[in-house]
């Protein structure tokens, strides 16, 4: 009896030696919390931030470059000693000085816009897509006369694969289709309209400053909750407003 009770402790705390090791696997996956988190929460906890992937610029990030965004997160926030403050890098002149000339630069942005009448009036003059091109155009010229080094991009390039992407196929599509298909014949479709309806009439009315604060009546975010509570889709949804404002459509700038 005594060898019996031994075996069954013996394997028991096996067992329980076992659910701890997975415990641990999967506590090592789990992501810090925010105010530990990669990038920018290091330096300002307030905002929320995720460090990319190296793969996210052309497609989904497969399990293995969310891993190493993951561990690289993990390693700078209880590696490093900086969440052990609230602002690591305060008081630094560099990084108070690029503050400042941001802060200028967009009050400089603000006053054109308003001498321009409006971000409307802004941009039916194509103003943001002229800047947005220059700003790309000129940091693209900087790249190719290496007035800007870009390590792997410009400079000190080397020859290697390209990464293996994930490839996310048909059958995603089609079982989101049938969710969908399903979705809409549960749900009050009479009910969708009406509220669709509401959602085009609020569109409709001319926005205005409310009195004493107020938000104006002319504000649709209520009406698109309520479309979205009777289970309208978001395409639903865009399209009601499109019969309202139509679709923009950008002036090329030259």
């Amino acid at each position: 009896m005594r060898a019996m009770a031994k075996v069954k402790k013996s394997s028991s705390r096996s067992s329980s030696a076992a659910k701890s090791s997975k415990m641990k696997k999967r506590k090592a996956l789990t992501p810090p919390p925010p105010v530990q988190r990669g990038g920018v929460e290091l330096v300002n906890p307030l905002v929320q931030a995720q460090m990319k992937t190296y793969d996210e610029a052309l497609a989904l990030p497969t399990e293995q470059a969310a891993g190493i965004a993951l561990r690289t997160q993990q390693i700078i926030a209880h590696e490093t000693g900086v969440t052990q403050t609230v602002d690591p890098l305060g008081g630094s002149y560099f990084l108070e000085a690029l503050t400042l000339q941001m802060e200028q630069g967009a009050w400089d942005y603000f006053k054109k816009l308003d001498a321009m009448g409006g971000m409307v009036k802004a941009i039916e003059r194509g103003y943001p897509q002229k800047e947005i091109a220059e700003s790309a155009y000129q940091y693209q010229r900087a790249v190719e006369a290496k007035e800007k080094i870009i390590v792997g991009g410009n400079e000190f390039v080397v020859e290697e694969q390209s990464p293996n992407t994930l490839y996310i196929d048909e059958t995603v599509a089609q079982r989101q289709s049938a969710k969908l298909k399903t979705l809409r014949a549960r749900r009050s479709n009479e009910e969708v309209q009406r509220r669709l309806a509401a959602l085009k009439k609020a569109a409709a009315q001319q926005p205005q400053a409310g009195t004493n604060g107020n938000v104006s009546e002319a504000n649709t975010m209520p009406y698109i909750i309520d479309a979205v509570r009777a289970y309208a889709t978001v395409g639903e949804i865009c399209a009601a407003l499109r019969e309202v404002y139509g679709t923009y459509t950008e002036v090329s700038v030259t």
